[in-house]
Order: C-alpha cells, then sequence, then structure tokens
C-alpha cells in the first residue's frame, strides 16, 4: 500500500532527538518522527522520484490511512502529495477534504 511505502520512508529517516522538541511545540498534541521541514521537503522528492503518485482513485483511501498515523510529519507530507495532484480534483474530493479538517486539524 501506498500508505505504508510512505510511512516505512519517512519513519527510516526518524530522528529522535528532534522529534521531543517538535512535540512539545505542538503542546503535545501529535507525535513526530523528528524530521525537520527543510529535510521533510526534499525527502518528499525522493519519495515522489521513487514512488511516484498514488492514483485519483487509490487517494482517498491512502488519505484517510496517512492522516490516521499519529506522526505529524505523515499529515505534511500526505499534503504535498494532494497539491501535485490537486489539478484532478473535483467536488466529489469534499469528502476525504472535509475529513482532514474534521480530524487532527490544529
Amino acid at each position: 500500500m501506498y500508505e505504508e511505502k510512505l510511512w516505512h520512508f519517512l519513519n527510516r529517516q526518524a530522528n529522535q532527538d528532534d522529534a521531543e522538541p517538535m512535540k512539545k511545540y505542538m503542546r503535545d498534541q501529535f507525535e513526530f518522527f523528528g524530521i525537520r521541514s527543510p529535510i521533510l521537503k526534499q525527502s518528499m522528492k525522493e519519495f515522489l522520484k521513487e514512488y511516484g503518485l498514488p492514483s485519483k482513485e487509490e487517494l482517498p483511501s491512502f488519505i484517510k490511512e496517512a492522516w490516521s498515523r499519529p506522526e505529524r510529519e505523515m499529515q505534511y507530507a500526505t499534503f504535498t502529495i494532494v497539491e501535485k495532484l490537486k489539478k484532478q480534483m473535483t467536488k466529489e474530493d469534499i469528502e476525504w477534504i472535509e475529513y482532514t479538517i474534521v480530524n487532527r486539524s490544529w
């Protein structure tokens, strides 16, 4: 599954020294891998180069699965992927968009 590939990819880059301060900064509401933003941005380029994008049909299940992971970087990575697919979105996508707003929002 695409979501599992993303999780394993990011988990390999986890930095526990950075994870704890990130968690505290977010008032202990989220877990973190400890991947700083510039590193996450570069990592997502590498991930997308290796695995490509999920299909439009896979997108809703990918988003719900990725969004349910406790690590905040999964949500950040999800929207990196969504940004790449935004031109393909239709009004039917409102269901999963609403899901991201209602669940684990900040």
